[in-house]
């Protein structure tokens, strides 16, 4: 079987399980021949080996069954680096990486300090601001071990200058005592039930997504725990865009004196930093 006969017979298996087939054939592809989409896109009629017709078509059954692309492959691209990913750790969004610009505006360049990356799952958010404030202290912290294991090795294969330290446990319980942190970065879990329906994030991990049934456990947790560390000086959150105005009342409850800086992705706020 050629290339262009690959992907065509991809994509027919996949009309009914994606969006966007081609892309995903192409996608899946690509990285079974260490190639790039350009090249396939050139070379349709370059034939597959046996062993790379069968892994192509053995990724388009799982793609079919709607397991998310970066599962199948085994890495995403975040912030122009790629990290390892399987189903203990969130896939990381778009979004993300401009809340992670947002809150890095408000850490100097070459001061040293302290952050706190709460819920690191893959660590991608930690890796990202450890590569930005090479002089900074990261401390990446998860309830999942599981999830920590990937971001160990995340963080082993970014090698970094200072290395990240790692914590198991849950929200700032980690830093309740002798890691006082000055920055705090947190992508929690805060889906609804209703939200948590949705196929197509079915297959990541619960412990990651769901927030309770309004989605504001954690949220609620962390800012209450925060007042309590009087070392923070921001707090930066991705959120829901209906979780705004209820986040900005906690704010205002448990640190009063706070500034509020809303993140949007264009259309609607996803993100809020809270600095002091």
């Amino acid at each position: 079987m050629t290339i262009g006969g690959a992907l065509r017979t991809a994509m027919q298996q996949l009309a009914d399980s994606t969006s966007t087939p081609r892309l995903d054939a192409e996608v899946l592809l690509a990285h079974v021949l260490q190639t790039d989409r350009w090249h396939l896109l050139t070379h349709p009629e370059q034939s597959l080996r046996p062993s790379q017709q069968k892994k192509f078509f053995v990724f388009i059954a799982h793609r079919c069954r709607h397991q998310p692309l970066p599962y199948i492959i085994g890495q995403t691209e975040f912030f122009g680096n790629f990290f390892r990913v399987n189903d203990n750790v969130l896939i990381p969004r778009p979004f993300t990486e401009l809340l992670i610009e947002s809150f890095l505006a408000h850490i100097p360049q070459h001061t040293p300090t302290m952050i706190a990356d709460i819920g690191t799952g893959s660590g991608a958010i930690a890796i990202t601001i450890a590569r930005q404030r090479s002089r900074a202290i990261v401390i990446a912290s998860d309830i999942s071990p599981a999830a920590l294991r990937v971001a160990r090795k995340n963080a082993q294969l970014a090698k970094l200058q200072t290395p990240i330290v790692f914590r198991t446990g849950s929200l700032l319980e980690p830093f309740r005592h002798q890691l006082q942190p000055h920055y705090v970065i947190a992508n929690l879990p805060y889906l609804t039930t209703s939200q948590l329906r949705e196929p197509s994030i079915r297959t990541e991990p619960r412990l990651a997504l769901y927030g309770g049934r309004g989605g504001m456990r954690y949220i609620t947790a962390l800012l209450k725990q925060a007042a309590q560390i009087p070392s923070i000086k921001v707090i930066a959150l991705e959120l829901d865009p209906t979780q705004v105005q209820r986040t900005r009342r906690l704010l205002r409850q448990w640190l009063p004196t706070c500034v509020i800086e809303t993140v949007s992705d264009g259309r609607k706020i996803r993100g809020i930093i809270a600095y002091t």
